[in-house]
This record gives C-alpha cells, structure tokens and sequence, in this order.
C-alpha cells in the first residue's frame, strides 16, 4: 500500500469522527506523571513509612518487594496485593498529588497562551457545526481533554454541572449544549478527575483546586485489585455504560497515547471493533506488549497504528498490508503529526 493510500485511510477514518480514547501517552507529553514515575513517588514514600498494624506494615513490604526484587511495574505490584483501606487511601492521595502539581502547570501553560493539539484536532472534527458531537473516553485523570475543549467554540460536557461547584448527573450527557456554542464535547473520564470528590456519598467538581478540600476524598480510581470493585460504583458505573453505548454506535476508534493495558476499556473497544467491522486508527510513540499482543496479534480488528521508528521517523502498520510502511524524518506519531495527515 502506498504513502498516498494509506494516509487517505487514515483520513477517511478520523473525518467520520470516530470516538477519540485517551491514554497516559497523550499527557506524558505535557509532563503529566507515567506509571513509571507514579511507581518511584510510591515507592519513595512507602519507604519512609512504618506501621503499627501487621496488615498494613506486611502489605507495604510485599508492595516494595514487588518493585525492587521482581522488578513489577506499578499496575502488577499493586494488583498482587489485597491492600489494607488505609494503605490504598494514601496510594490515591499521593497519586492524586504528584498529578495534580503537573496539571497545574499544563493549565498555566494554557493560560499563558498555548495552544493544545487536542483543541486544533477538536476544531478539526467539529468544523464550524454546530450539531456535531465529538466523544472523548479517557482514563487519564488530568485535564488536559477539558483544557482543550476550552480553547475552542464547543460545549464541554463531562457529566457535572459547569459551576464552580458542580455536582454529577449522568443525565447531563444527553442534554443539549446552548446556542453560542459551535458543537458539544463529551469526556468521559471512567477512573475519575482530579477535581471529583466525594464527601457522605456525594459527588462534586471544584474547579482548579490546588489541594484536596477538607474532609473530602478524591474521586479517582488508582491501581491495585480494589479497582474493579469501585468501577461498580458511581460515577464510575454510569460512565462505563455510557462508553459502552459510544463505542457501540461509533464509526471507529482513535486511539492516542492508549496502550490497550486497561481491562475497562480495550475488551469493549475491541469487541465492536470485530462485531461491525469498525476501524481502529492507534497514535502512539511505542507499541505496547499488550498493542502488539491483543491487536496486531490478533489478527481480528481493522486497524492502523502510527507509531515512532526508533527516532527515525515513523512506522504505520495496518491490516490492509504485510510490510509496514517507513517514513523517515517525519514525527506522525502524535496529534500534531496526525493533523498534518488529516489536514
């Protein structure tokens, strides 16, 4: 398959606007923390910490000794261990830190004047209408989706009241956007946002804030084998159901950054993308173990990746054709590389 081809492909699928899934590489960028530095800040603090109660003393141990002796990554050494509440409530709070101090910056960066990709590839999409809708699935807790949303004409839903102090309600996401708003932005952020948080069952969204309010808790989802039990939960719960139904009626996939590791997300993204035949376009600097495993592999899923060719240039594989295409001196592995593509 030819440069020319191909790159018409990669067209055809990003101008039927497909749903845009986020993953950690689409904020590492930004300086967002990866899992391998969310790994060094725990590791860091559990090493400093003693415990009086043997549950928690025996499962940070066994968390360190995961980390330094059989070398896990963070996501393994957490899900090897049934952690006490205490211990994963520190966990949560210092993941929600680290991120929060890096998001910060992102959002000064914007105020000072940057302009996203993410908001140039949402214009793109968006085109000036009105009733177009663009549906973003993230796990990422940051908010650069939200930052980029701001920077252009569209309404931003992420299923909380936009106030200052706004409060959940799944049914936001069906609401329609006001007039003086050029096309609507859905985020759905199924392990949870810097700014949720609950406090006696309540859920709640407090712009900006730089510390976590008193006696609130953070509304975000962290690894570790509890993780599967909150995602029965709200919001969690009604926002898994409601990327289910984008995924369902979606005319594709976009994956950018999205190392298909998340058990949430990638069954469902690859069970629709076999049942309707429905094209899975992957930006990303590196192909993951489980990108190589679960979709090359696989042989099941129409699919295109753009990825990074060892510094260089770039190497698109796809479904189409056996012999991966090499591009050399051209970075097309990231937004701004894919909008040079599509525009």
């Amino acid at each position: 398959m030819t440069e020319d081809e191909l790159f018409k492909r990669i067209q055809d699928v990003v101008n039927a606007n497909p749903v845009i899934v986020l993953g950690s590489g689409a904020s590492i960028g930004y300086g967002i923390a990866s899992m391998s530095k969310l790994s060094d800040v725990l590791f860091n603090y559990f090493s400093s910490k003693t415990y009086s109660d043997s549950k928690c003393r025996d499962a940070v141990s066994s968390f360190i000794d995961n980390i330094i002796k059989k070398k896990m990554g963070l996501e393994d050494a957490l899900l090897d261990i049934q952690m006490p509440l205490p211990v994963e409530n520190e966990i949560r709070d210092c993941v929600w830190n680290e991120i929060q101090q890096e998001d910060v910056k992102v959002f000064e960066r914007v105020v000072d004047g940057e302009v996203l990709a993410l908001s140039c590839l949402l214009d793109y999409l968006i085109y000036d209408r009105a009733d177009q809708i663009v549906n973003i699935v993230t796990t990422n807790y940051d908010r650069i989706a939200e930052y980029a949303v701001s920077q252009t004409n569209a309404y931003l839903n992420t299923c909380f009241s936009n106030k200052p102090i706004g409060v959940y309600d799944i049914s936001l996401q069906q609401c329609k956007s006001h007039p003086c708003y050029v096309g609507r932005v859905n985020v759905l952020k199924v392990h949870g946002s810097l700014d949720w948080f609950e406090k006696d069952e309540n859920l709640f969204s407090f712009m900006n804030v730089r510390k976590r309010p008193k006696d609130y808790q953070p509304c975000i989802i962290t690894p570790g084998t509890n993780k599967y039990e909150k995602t029965s939960q709200p919001p969690y719960r009604d926002l898994m159901q409601q990327m289910d139904e984008v995924f369902k009626s979606t005319s594709g996939f976009l994956c950018i950054g999205y190392g298909f590791n998340d058990i949430h997300v990638h069954p469902n993204l690859l069970s629709y993308s076999q049942k309707r035949k429905k094209p899975i376009l992957i930006v990303t600097k590196d192909i993951t173990d489980a990108i190589q495993n679960k979709v090359i592999n696989a042989k099941a899923y129409p699919y295109i990746i753009i990825s990074d060719n060892g510094g260089k240039g770039t190497i698109i594989h796809n479904s189409y054709d056996s012999a991966p295409l090499e591009i050399n001196g051209k970075a097309y592995w990231n937004i701004s590389g894919l909008l040079e593509i599509i525009k």
